[in-house]
């Protein structure tokens, strides 16, 4: 069997992102409105922390789905109730355990390995920011587990930007504070989105939909170009022509369930349907084309 497309969207990966800075936005936004409420700016502190934690997860999960070749090299463990789920997602489990244990890293760590796997450099967060990064984690965590009052993880962890040197000190998310750590929660979520924006900007639904199709159709009535017309304006395909000429069997099948998914027009292609007419290879892709659909529109 060929290799899978990579179906990949660029969009899918910029999402988190975008969500991410809308947050952060938002929050921002309401810190000059908050006056004396430190339970409101505490609450904005762990929102922006939290947003941004959960966007480098959920982008690294996309890039992971979508090449799954990206994950390292090692033994993978299979639990026997996986085996015997049928329901059991083997690869998206593995996708998620990993990516869960990334988060459980440093900041350091976890910076490196996303810009490994996402191919990134990461250039304009400077090692300086990197470090503030750290103590922010770190006050977010002392906020939510010891009341802001330091402890020695804290002054183990916290870093060069450490703002207490003694246990028992009790921190405070001021507005001057909870302002810059914002700013450097979006500094991070500006650096991700500009070279993930550059380095993707080919991963378009049109590049996406013409892997797919040529992965499932190699009969020379079936070119791409032949069946569809490709708009680049809108990102998407339109439908050129509807009588398809003498295929397999095979291809009348895949083809029903492309152009049901497109616009519903593709039962007269399942007559005569059989799965036991299909041999292996064609029942194992069919299976995973009914998979891909559904995350994935074919316009």
């Amino acid at each position: 069997m060929s290799q899978l497309p990579i179906l990949l969207l660029r969009e899918d990966l910029l999402g988190p992102v975008e969500l991410a800075q809308s947050t952060l936005r938002r929050a921002m936004n309401h810190v000059s409105h908050l006056k004396d409420a430190p339970l409101l700016r505490q609450g904005l502190f762990v929102l922006g922390v939290a947003s941004v934690e959960v966007m480098l997860a959920d982008v690294l999960t996309v890039i992971l789905t979508g090449i799954p070749e990206k994950l390292p090299s090692g033994s993978v463990s299979i639990q026997k109730p996986q085996l015997l789920d049928r329901r059991s997602r083997v690869l998206e489990d593995h996708i998620e355990s990993h990516v869960r244990n990334l988060t459980y890293q440093s900041v350091s760590d976890l910076l490196r390995a996303f810009s490994r796997v996402l191919g990134i450099g990461l250039e304009g967060f400077t090692e300086g920011d990197r470090q503030k990064l750290v103590e922010i984690k770190e006050s977010r965590n002392l906020l939510l587990h010891a009341g802001l009052r330091v402890n020695s993880m804290y002054l183990n962890n916290a870093g060069r930007f450490a703002r207490a040197s003694d246990e028992g000190t009790e921190l405070d998310i001021d507005d001057p504070y909870l302002l810059a750590s914002l700013a450097t929660l979006q500094k991070l979520c500006h650096c991700v989105d500009e070279e993930l924006g550059t380095k993707y900007a080919n991963y378009t639904k049109l590049r996406a939909i013409r892997a797919l199709w040529d992965y499932l159709f190699d009969s020379p009535l079936l070119r791409f170009d032949d069946c569809w017309i490709s708009d680049e304006s809108e990102d998407t395909v339109r439908l050129k022509k509807t009588a398809f000429g003498s295929i397999g069997s095979a291809e009348h099948t895949f083809l029903a369930v492309w152009l049901n998914s497109y616009n519903q027009s593709g039962n007269e292609h399942f007559r005569d349907f059989d799965m036991r007419k299909l041999d292996d290879e064609h029942q194992g892709k069919l299976l995973w084309f009914l998979g891909v659909l559904r995350n994935f529109r074919v316009y």
